[in-house]
């Protein structure tokens, strides 16, 4: 496996857990329907991030399917946080 390659792998999981800490960081600052979305996402999160290494770790069969199941919950939680927060600021 090449440097890059090896970058990549190392690279995924902290990226993915950096997200869960997000989800955590910002939950505080939210009102119930998306401090709930929040926390379902990031225990969502660290499930198929945990599931997605395993699954790597034994070269399983569905280890790229998991994987995009995460990139599904978090990219989607980064869009619609992204409109909801983008609509409901006051505007300058």
């Amino acid at each position: 496996m090449t440097w890059r390659g090896q970058m990549h792998n190392a690279s995924g999981p902290l990226m993915f857990l950096a997200l869960f800490a997000a989800c955590l960081a910002l939950t505080g600052s939210f009102e119930s329907l998306w401090q709930t979305y929040t926390v379902i996402t990031a225990v969502v999160g660290l499930a198929l991030t945990a599931w997605t290494a395993f699954s790597f770790q034994k070269d399983a069969a569905h280890t790229g399917l998991v994987q995009r199941a995460l990139i599904l919950v978090y990219w989607a939680w980064i869009i619609l946080t992204g409109i909801h927060l983008a609509t409901s600021l006051p505007p300058s």
